[in-house]
């Protein structure tokens, strides 16, 4: 019966690739393709109800977090909803001037929880370009490589030399009453891997629970895989957030399809904690 099995589905797959694996075909398989990435957690943007980071949120109450970190937090979407959802201090940065008057409002409002800073950070204290359109915010970013993208190079016309710093420099500096991290979000655009290389001596002090670092098209400029960002984090499992259901889902960074340089939003989880 297992050699039936097995004859079946040999013959299904030779079908399949008769059928589908032709030029004249190759635009339904793309369509097909990039339907099933969706499914699969890729490109599901940018409502936090579609890319799954509203569930993940929400959930994140259950572990009673009291510190939070959001780098890259232009207008302050994913800050506030860490507001709504938890007891947790956030601290907040964002480089573009004009996206840090939003979070200026939301610090009025959450006196006390929220504190915003017009900074950049990355994996060394110095000045550096950053490629920003004024209607297009949330596409602003450090790395020139990335306007080779279309839909960054069209928009990311203006340019500014601002100063940055890293995340240990800037939290050496505070008194801060929490003895541990437990969220840190990365969003900046592509330059996601050089902030954890200016983060090592935070990771290893505060050693957070979760890490959340947005994985895109970028990255294939800047040469990094998600492969790249686990050897950093190699204290950690990794897990992918998907548009449904409560819970992030295990991944392997190993496995090609995790390394697939589109939309994304993965979640580093402490290995001694359990989802």
């Amino acid at each position: 019966m297992t050699k039936i099995r097995e004859i079946l589905k040999n013959a299904s797959y030779r079908v399949f690739i008769f059928i589908f694996a032709r030029p004249s075909m190759q635009r339904i398989v793309t369509r097909l393709l990039r339907i099933l990435l969706r499914a699969y957690g890729y490109n599901n943007c940018c409502h936090p109800d579609k890319t799954g980071e509203g569930n993940f949120i929400r959930n994140l109450s259950t572990f009673n977090p009291k510190f939070c970190i959001d780098i890259g937090a232009n207008i302050g979407n994913y800050s506030e909803l860490l507001l709504k959802n938890t007891e947790a201090v956030i601290f907040a940065f964002e480089p573009l001037k004009q996206s840090f008057e939003s979070l200026k409002k939301l610090e009025k409002k959450y006196q006390g929880r929220f504190f915003p800073f017009n900074l950049g950070l990355g994996e060394s204290k110095q000045k550096r370009k950053f490629y920003y359109s004024l209607d297009h915010s949330e596409i602003a970013s450090f790395c020139d490589d990335i306007n080779e993208i279309d839909y960054v190079g069209q928009y990311n016309k203006s340019s500014s030399i601002l100063q940055i710093n890293t995340l240990d420099n800037f939290l050496s500096k505070k008194s801060l009453e929490f003895e541990h991290i437990d969220l840190i979000k990365i969003d900046v655009e592509g330059l996601e891997y050089e902030i954890l290389q200016g983060s090592t001596k935070v990771l290893q002090r505060f050693s957070p629970k979760f890490i959340q670092i947005e994985f895109n098209l970028h990255q294939l400029f800047r040469n990094h895989t998600m492969r790249s960002f686990h050897l950093v984090l190699d204290n950690y499992n990794l897990y992918q957030i998907l548009p449904n259901g409560s819970k992030p889902i295990k991944r392997n960074s190993k496995d090609p399809l995790v390394n697939i340089f589109t939309y994304a939003n993965f979640l580093f989880v402490r290995k001694d904690i359990e989802l």
